[in-house]
């Protein structure tokens, strides 16, 4: 308060409260600044157009300025948010996405809490990690997330736009900000105001635990160890608020008349158990359905194999008296599956179900302090009643074959016409898909469907690795920016296949569980007390799963219809088709997609800089590894590209593993001499123009933050009622993109057109020399193939291979394509297309579609190259060829 007088106290309290909002956006010319909080983090994004005169003139990065209530006294304090990660002598290094995990706050701000943290003087941490350290360490990334945020608190956080030397001392001053010179200074900035939201009350509340250990655990309790008691202040860290939610909505049961229903896994977390038992002495009816599966003995082995937790909920449940009250109902069947849920219901006085608490979070310590979990609660009065139902289903211990049928019908797929996106799932509302389903393929190809549609991005995190039936879809994700954050690469042999083929993809990023070890540690600085990497420890809580838990899938998260699907359920065929789950789809609720995606981006970015450590740490001393070394650590000799095509003798470096052991990496040698010789090719100048790499495409997507509303609010493309209508709407959509003139589409094209049409026949037959068409590389391909390509695609698309006969209409329907592709002249896009069109058939399983339609959305994105006008003839399904 002192520092920055009166005036500036009394113009932050006089703020209007109505410009504060959870999900705010600014531009100022060519930069936007988009903000997406939850209740404990705050996601930024920086969009750049392309041709911003900063971006001509090489700005280095971003910094932001936050000013905002402290925790303990309530004086409105500024802190400086730069990359502690940043180098100089690498200005490409990798992004550092957050303020909380990476360092302590006391590092990146003014005062004597800073002296204390790294030993030094008072003047000395000014001059430190003051605004000019935060200069000189520009964030290279288009997002920041700051994690220090409280619930329910009003910020301000300035964006600028930094340019100049890193290397030199910034002029200037913190009151008067250097605009110009040779060190760094402003481009550009920009302002927002954000209030975080409350902790309890909402519709949808979201409650996260800190998920990892980090840098900021090692500063703060140096001492900690494996296993062993902890303090109460390492524990609150740990749990960062998700112990306090779950015990909050079990005292929500007031007294008697308030009842409370719970379907466990794992229920051996004593505080929890505890407070059960407590709930039940004021009178509220407490019943829990936990898994029981009894062992079995194995005459092979000779021992007695322990099928689920019963052993450890029997011990915990009779510890807290809750065994012999007469509320417990033991899951035994079926004895292959597992009861998975994780959820409470609340009833009001009357029976009146009023809240549930789900998510991926058990009841145990190594769940509510350990690896990364979420618990969600929800409101909705329809969403409530079901729940309850299904747990007056569960709590007869029904077989699997009824209790699936019953999930069927009382908790219904959303499926659209033309089976890519949420379907009937209408803007701000939520359904509930429960396990087993007796249509377990049909749910998870709905599942891909929704990351098929994704129009913005696509963020999912995978506990045990990418199941076949929904890699398919990921891989085939096209051009929309995917983020993609697991446990480990799998243990089965397909999961670790589509983890290779994925790393392979321009448009997806992916992070693994890991953490600090005394090697990666040097690997990324030597270690002291004074801001470089300290050696991390694990909490010892977990054996099976240590740093990613969460089930979650987030679709079109930053734009005005985000989809939200979060719950128990492994997004894998045991969680549909065997196991007792349970899982949210949530569409437009953009409060909700915030608290997600920002909470997300917290874990990614975490683990993503700790595997860039894990490969740092990996290759041998004395090199840099810069294009010279895979993301196994092992040299990635020079190759020479034969295929046929345009990149046919360009030379190249990949790993030198055997196929289906390659990590993926991948590099052109052209494009690591231009990085090498100062051109384009380093952040920023190689996310700017139109190239379909990651940094290009992210950028990109948050320049287009502000303009989302009016891009999304443009109505679809409606199917008419005969074919002709939709012939002409066809027409009109390829005119639009340039393939065909209006009007021109072949008039055999609709259901009327005879299979020996003549039209048809020429269009499909190969090139005449005679006639004067050459087939050069820089001539279009012909329209009217591409017309009728796209047309077959789109009919392929809307097989339903899973029904009656579905097997052979795909074949039929499939060769026609690949017929009509195949005629297409030599050109780039022809051999790409017929790739696609093998990968597909080698992912084909009949009953799921989402193994095979991602491929055909490729072929569609390969042919149009437009995502919007594709989605609308993805419904033109009326179309038949002729």
């Amino acid at each position: 308060q002192g520092r920055f007088g009166s005036d500036v106290v009394a113009a932050w309290c006089c703020r209007s409260h109505a410009s504060v909002m959870p999900r705010t956006s600014a531009r100022d010319g060519p930069l936007v600044v988009a903000a997406f909080t939850g209740a404990r983090a705050a996601l930024f994004t920086f969009g750049v157009d392309d041709g911003a005169a900063f971006a001509e003139q090489g700005f280095t990065g971003f910094v932001l300025r936050r000013e905002g209530p402290t925790r303990d006294t309530g004086h409105i304090r500024a802190v400086w948010l730069a990359d502690k990660r940043f180098s100089v002598d690498k200005s490409s290094a990798g992004p550092c996405s957050g303020s909380d995990d990476e360092c302590d706050e006391a590092t990146l701000v003014d005062g004597p809490a800073l002296a204390d943290a790294v030993g030094e003087s008072s003047s000395t941490a000014r001059r430190l990690r003051g605004w000019t350290w935060a200069f000189q360490h520009p964030i290279q990334d288009f997002k920041w997330g700051d994690y220090v945020v409280e619930p329910d608190t009003e910020y301000r956080y300035t964006v600028y736009v930094v340019g100049g030397d890193p290397s030199q001392t910034p002029g200037g001053s913190e009151e008067d900000l250097p605009t110009s010179g040779p060190g760094p200074h402003v481009l550009a900035k920009v302002a927002v105001c954000i209030r975080t939201p409350k902790l309890y009350g909402s519709a949808h509340e979201v409650h996260f635990n800190r998920g990892v250990t980090g840098q900021r655990f090692a500063r703060l309790f140096p001492d900690a160890k494996l296993q062993g008691a902890r303090c109460p202040e390492q524990w609150a860290w740990l749990s960062r608020g998700l112990e306090e939610a779950m015990l909050h909505f079990i005292a929500s049961a007031k007294g008697p008349g308030w009842a409370l229903r719970g379907a466990l896994y794992e229920a051996h977390y004593m505080p929890v158990m505890r407070a059960l038992a407590d709930a039940r002495r004021r009178g509220v009816d407490v019943q829990l359905i936990v898994d029981w599966k009894v062992g079995a003995w194995s005459d092979e082995r000779r021992v007695w194999t322990q099928r689920g937790p019963q052993h450890l909920n029997m011990w915990a449940l009779a510890e807290a008296g809750l065994c012999e009250a007469g509320c417990l109902h033991r899951r035994t069947r079926p004895a292959s599956a597992i009861s998975h849920n994780k959820f409470f219901v609340l009833l009001r006085p009357g029976g009146e179900a009023a809240a549930v608490w789900t998510g991926s979070t058990n009841v145990t310590s190594g769940a509510i302090f350990g690896h990364s979990n979420v618990g969600h609660v929800v409101r909705e009065p329809t969403i409530c009643r079901q729940y309850l139902a299904y747990w007056e289903r569960l709590r007869e211990d029904p077989a699997r074959q009824g209790l699936a049928m019953a999930n069927e019908e009382e908790s219904p797929l959303p499926i659209s016409d033309s089976g890519v996106g949420p379907g009937d799932l209408e803007e701000r509302q939520a359904c509930v898909l429960f396990s087993p389903r007796l249509r377990w393929a049909a749910a998870l190809d709905f599942l891909a469907q929704l990351v098929v549609g994704a129009r913005q991005c696509v963020a999912f995190t995978a506990a045990f690795g990418i199941g076949k039936e929904i890699a398919p879809a990921l891989l085939g994700s096209g051009a929309v920016p995917t983020y993609v954050l697991m446990e480990s690469e799998g243990s089965w042999a397909s999961s670790r296949e589509t983890v290779r083929r994925l790393r392979s993809r321009a448009n997806v990023k992916l992070a693994f569980g890991t953490h600090v070890e005394p090697a990666k540690a040097q690997a990324g600085g030597a270690t002291s007390n004074k801001g470089s990497w300290l050696p991390e420890t694990l909490t010892g809580l977990n054996q099976h799963v240590k740093y990613v838990h969460t089930k979650v899938l987030l679709v079109d998260a930053f734009s005005d219809s985000p989809i939200v699907v979060s719950g128990s359920a492994n997004f894998s065929r045991a969680s549909m088709e065997s196991n007792d789950e349970n899982m949210l789809v949530v569409r437009g609720d953009t409060a909700l997609a915030d608290a997600y995606i920002s909470e997300f981006f917290r874990i990614f970015e975490h683990m993503r800089f700790r595997n860039e450590l894990d490969a740092k740490a990996a290759r041998p001393e004395g090199t840099d590894g810069e294009g010279k070394f895979c993301l196994c650590g092992n040299v990635a000799p020079p190759r020479l590209c034969n295929k046929d095509g345009p990149n046919h003798g360009r030379r190249f470096r990949a790993c030198a593993k055997p196929r289906g052991q390659q990590c993926g990496f991948f590099q052109w040698l052209d494009d690591e001499d231009s990085e090498e010789a100062g051109e384009p090719g380093l952040w920023p100048q190689r996310c700017f123009g139109s190239s379909m790499l990651f940094g290009c495409l992210e950028r990109r997507m948050f320049a287009d933050l502000d303009r989302v509303e009016s891009r999304s609010a443009s109505p679809p493309t409606q199917v008419g009622e005969s074919d002709d209508e939709a012939v002409e709407q066809l027409s009109a959509a390829l005119a639009t993109i340039g393939l065909v003139d209006e009007g021109a589409l072949p008039s055999g094209a609709g259901g009327g057109a005879a299979a020996g049409s003549t039209e048809v026949d020429a269009a499909l037959s190969p090139p005449s020399q005679s006639s004067g068409e050459v087939c050069s590389p820089s001539l279009p391909v012909p329209a009217d193939r591409v017309a009728l390509a796209i047309q077959a695609a789109a009919d392929l698309l809307h097989v339903d291979s899973a029904g009656a006969g579905g097997v052979q209409r795909y074949n039929e329907a499939r060769e026609t394509l690949a017929k009509i592709v195949a005629s297409l002249p030599e050109q780039p896009v022809r051999s790409q297309v017929l790739d696609v069109l093998g990968e597909m058939e080698a992912n084909f399983v009949a009953r799921v579609k989402g193994s095979w339609r991602p491929f055909v959305i490729s072929v569609l994105q390969l042919l149009g190259e437009n995502p919007q006008r594709i989605r609308e003839l993805s419904r033109l399904h009326r179309l038949k060829l002729a």
